[in-house]
């Protein structure tokens, strides 16, 4: 039988039970304070905390619940909440698949639906939860709202995409110029680059692996004179031209900074422009502008040469006039006789060359007519001879027995003058021997085959052959394209040749060329000949008309009056002068019909000729007029 405790052991026993008892209560009280504080932690967190059954029936839910669906935490308790608030059911069945899966949830977002049937984006973390045998009991988890971070990745899913677009659009755009594009950093790597290559094959994209004077140069170190690094140490814009020497290609090129936000030059944009066609038009616009001026030029000169022609030929009124009143009072015997013809021939030569000088200059269009090619050749050369240097020898055979051609007179001699010039140019250093020959030849097929649309048949021919330098062969194709010349500045326009070429063409005739380099040249000029030109009398034969009829003479020149007035006198006819238009008028209008005719000059100061007749016109319809002028615009054509 066992013994008694004494009083001692029980007394140890007692203190060590309430001890024990003390320790209990203390870790109850911790384990209640505990409870308490996660109880509060649950209630008041915004995410919601819930327990359901095996079913899916709410056990509990934290009261963020209300805040977050709208349902009070009483109303969801015993239902299947997940039924009802889930807005697409497919997430709801990827979630509870996963869920069987794996037997937790983590991080599984999906779209739910609030009570008054608004959706929230939810982000819920869920696992099974197990009882004290260790059986599956039902599933606990947290669920947080993560509307506001779903729309802020939607904004930025949105920017990006904008960015990305607006990126792809940009490179697309720059990728389109056909500028050179470079952007570079400061350690001159190739951040971006457009280039191409020449056949138009899109190179390898540099991105940064490269340098500039690497890529575009084959250096090993930068450019001495490389614009980027100035655009680095200087952060202003540079601009300069420089020559491709491989390709003979000019380019423009502009480097201009791009700043970070402590305003130091991050990386530079270099632009570059193949601006060779650019230089080539602008100098080609300088050209047609420098040969409008030398056309413009022509055209006074024919306007001055037009002026010169009337004053000239007043005097030479006088010249021709009075040496023929003179003869006509001479016998052939007399001494003055030769002298005085002498004189007359020099008047009658200087009034065919200021006709010459008039034909060649003036610009007016002109209608073929047909015409002999030997007289026309012969003024040209007589032209020619007193501008041409001594040093150069001018020799002409031209056939009498050459047909007619249908031409016009002023380009026919632009065509001679032409030809002989540039002859003459290339004679100009040591002289030589020009010969011009004028004959009628037949063409055969053969002969016209090397020029398109021209037939076989009879044609007059005409040629130009100097011994100057010659034509060198690469260029001899070109010499009849408008403004191709090899001369120096300010000695050819490049439209003679050209103008040659047009003309004769458009009369049906072709222009061949042959040259040897320091041999000479010969151009062979060939236009159908036609039918024969009709007779004419000679207006200049027979004996001068005599007359008893009473003649207003008018010219604001008195030696022009005197000489006319003396020469129709001895003609039989009664003059009476005006030196003036508006003093001819007023005799006139004071006995219009004891007048029989008018003779008066075309140019005169305050009525011009033309205006005169018109005058007269209205006093008398009938009266005869005849205008003549040493030189007028008016009547130039008529």
């Amino acid at each position: 039988m066992p013994s008694r405790p004494t009083y001692e052991e029980l007394e140890a026993r007692i203190r060590a039970l309430e001890k024990e008892i003390a320790c209990r209560r203390e870790s109850e009280q911790v384990l209640a304070d505990i409870g308490h504080s996660y109880r509060a932690l649950v209630e008041n967190t915004p995410d919601i905390f819930y327990r359901t059954g095996l079913k899916g029936e709410v056990q509990y839910a934290s009261p963020a619940v209300y805040r977050q669906s709208g349902y009070t935490v009483n109303e969801v308790l015993g239902i299947n909440l997940a039924e009802q608030i889930y807005a697409f059911p497919e997430e709801r069945k990827l979630f509870l698949k996963e869920l069987m899966e794996k037997g937790f949830v983590r991080n599984f977002e999906a779209r739910l639906k609030r009570k008054d049937g608004s959706t929230w984006w939810a982000c819920t973390n869920a696992q099974y939860f197990r009882g004290p045998d260790g059986n599956v009991q039902g599933v606990e988890g947290i669920t947080r709202d993560i509307t506001s971070i779903k729309a802020a990745e939607e904004e930025q899913k949105r920017v990006r995409q904008e960015l990305e677009a607006s990126h792809k659009m940009l490179k697309s755009f720059l990728n389109a110029v056909p500028d050179l594009l470079i952007v570079i950093d400061r350690d001159f790597n190739i951040l971006y680059s457009n280039y191409r290559e020449q056949d138009g094959v899109s190179k390898n994209r540099c991105s940064g692996v490269q340098t500039c004077y690497a890529r575009f140069k084959n250096l090993q170190a930068p450019c001495k004179d490389c614009s980027a690094r100035s655009v680095f140490d200087t952060g202003q814009i540079v601009e300069k031209q420089m020559m491709d020497s491989e390709n003979g290609r000019t380019c423009e090129a502009r480097a201009f900074p791009i700043f970070d936000n402590q305003g130091r030059v991050e990386m530079v944009v270099e632009h570059i422009r193949d601006i060779t066609e650019q230089k080539r038009m602008e100098a080609e616009r300088q050209n047609y502008e420098a040969r409008l001026q030398q056309i413009q030029k022509m055209e006074a000169l024919g306007t001055l040469a037009g002026g010169i022609a009337h004053d000239f030929n007043n005097i030479l009124v006088a010249v021709i006039g009075y040496a023929e009143l003179s003869l006509g009072s001479l016998t052939p015997q007399s001494p003055l006789h030769r002298n005085l013809n002498q004189i007359l021939q020099a008047g009658v030569r200087a009034r065919d060359l200021v006709h010459q000088i008039l034909t060649f200059s003036r610009q007016e269009k002109r209608e073929p007519k047909p015409l002999k090619m030997g007289n026309l050749v012969k003024e040209a050369l007589e032209m020619l001879r007193s501008t041409l240097p001594s040093t150069i020898e001018i020799t002409q055979h031209l056939s009498p027995n050459v047909g007619n051609v249908m031409a016009d007179p002023t380009q026919i001699h632009q065509i001679i003058i032409n030809l002989c010039t540039n002859a003459a140019q290339a004679m100009e250093e040591d002289g030589g021997s020009l010969t011009i020959d004028l004959s009628q030849v037949d063409l055969a097929a053969r002969d016209v085959s090397a020029h398109p649309g021209i037939k076989p048949g009879s044609y007059v021919k005409l040629s130009v052959q100097d011994t100057g330098k010659g034509i060198e062969p690469d260029i001899i194709g070109k010499i009849f394209h408008p403004y191709f010349t090899t001369k120096d500045k300010g000695k050819g326009t490049g439209l003679g040749l050209a103008m040659v070429h047009g003309i004769i063409k458009s009369y049906g005739g072709f222009v061949d060329v042959k040259s040897r380099p320091g041999k000479g040249s010969v151009f062979h000029v060939c236009i159908p000949t036609i039918g024969q030109l009709p007779a004419h009398d000679d207006p200049q034969g027979g004996e001068l008309a005599t007359g008893k009829e009473h003649i207003l003479l008018v010219d604001d020149e008195p030696l022009v009056i005197e000489v006319l007035q003396e020469m129709l006198e001895l003609q039989g006819y009664r003059i009476t002068t005006a030196d003036g238009s508006l003093k001819a008028l007023e005799t006139f209008r004071k006995a219009p019909r004891e007048f029989d005719l008018v003779i008066t000059d075309m140019t005169m100061p305050k009525l011009t000729g033309d205006r005169l007749s018109l005058e007269l016109k209205k006093i008398r319809t009938d009266i005869p007029i005849i205008l003549c002028t040493g030189y007028s615009d008016k009547l130039a054509d008529k």
